[in-house]
Parts: C-alpha cells; sequence; structure tokens
C-alpha cells in the first residue's frame, strides 16, 4: 500500500514520533495490495491484519487493553513502547460511527497518560470505493478534524490519521475476503434472502 496523506490532528511530530511512525510506515509499504475494482467487493481486516503481523514481527503487540476512565474499549490494534514514547495504533475496518470512537479512543488514551502518540489508519476514497460497504474513510471524517483539533490535552501528546490506498488495480486480482460480523454479515444474509 502506499500512505497518500499525514494528517496531524493533535499535537506535532517530533524525531522520538517519527522514529515509531517509521516502523508503521514500513508496515504499510510493505504490504502489497493489488485490488480488484469490484464496487464494495473487498473486505477491509485481512488487509489491516497483514500490517499488524508485520508490526508484531518489530516486537509491536496486538490487542493492546487500555483502561480508560468511563469508557468501555475495544483494545488497540497496535501498541509498541519506544523508549519513553508509548504508542496506539488503530486501523479502520468499521464505519464512521466506527471511526469517530477509535478517534476518541486514542485522544482519551492520550488525554488519561496511557498511550503518547495515537496514530489511526483510514483508506483514502479511491481505496473505499472498492472496500467493503461503508467502511469509514478519510473523505467522511475530514469535516469533524478542526473539531478534534480543538480538544486540549499535554502538549508532547500527538495524534496523526494517516491515509493509505492500494497500489494498483487488477480485474484478475482475487477479491478480499469480507468478514462475517457486522454489516458484512448484515449485507450477506440480505443477498441469500
Amino acid at each position: 500500500m502506499r500512505i497518500t496523506e499525514e494528517i496531524i490532528v493533535i499535537g506535532t511530530l517530533t524525531s522520538d514520533h517519527n522514529l515509531a511512525l517509521s516502523e508503521i510506515r514500513t508496515a504499510i509499504v510493505n504490504s502489497k495490495i493489488i485490488l480488484n475494482p469490484t464496487k464494495k467487493g473487498n473486505g477491509v481486516k485481512p488487509i489491516k491484519n497483514g500490517v499488524v503481523a508485520q508490526l508484531k514481527k518489530m516486537g509491536w503487540t496486538d490487542e493492546h487493553p487500555m483502561d480508560l476512565a468511563m469508557m468501555r474499549s475495544k483494545p488497540l490494534d497496535g501498541y509498541k513502547r519506544h523508549g519513553d514514547l508509548r504508542v496506539g495504533f488503530e486501523w479502520e475496518t468499521g464505519n464512521i460511527s466506527s471511526s469517530f470512537r477509535a478517534l476518541m479512543k486514542l485522544i482519551k488514551g492520550l488525554d488519561e497518560n496511557q498511550i503518547d502518540l495515537g496514530v489511526h489508519v483510514l483508506p483514502s476514497r479511491a481505496f473505499y470505493n472498492f472496500l467493503t460497504d461503508r467502511v469509514g474513510n478519510i473523505t467522511e471524517l475530514l469535516p469533524y478534524l478542526g473539531s478534534f483539533a480543538k480538544i486540549k490535552i499535554n502538549s508532547t501528546k500527538t495524534l496523526i490519521i494517516l491515509v493509505v490506498e492500494h497500489d494498483s488495480l487488477n480485474e484478475k486480482a482475487k477479491l478480499i475476503p469480507k468478514g462475517l460480523d457486522g454489516m458484512s454479515l448484515v449485507r450477506r444474509k440480505q443477498q441469500r434472502g
């Protein structure tokens, strides 16, 4: 895949942040995605799982729990300590509501001093067109980022969004399998219907 944008939502990037981000960037770029250009035809979890597997080879943990005040949240998709820097990683596989929850989880983690750098990965609009129906994407989230930027947290904390896209399109490529939960399950039941 390729990273088409890096959007700093809160804070600033330091050399320590860039060191941690270099591993995420490497895992993304090394995940080659040749996509079948079927509209809404490809799943997203196998793409995320491939990147997370590469991060784990670099010492990251997956499914990292956070104990956030007054919030029951799912574990982070990825987590690693880089010296004193604690990095939380989320890859969008759900709808736009899921995107908001992931951002709020990262912001609460920053605010409650459980992570120092939060990284959220979202597909570009071009990538979104060929992924499962209604997956959160940067185009839908962009109008709200100014509001997130107004949230006051420790000035040493940073939240960044990486926007990703497939490497190329090929009509002969196999479709990436879709999940068996959430809207994927509903759509499958409707198609059988």
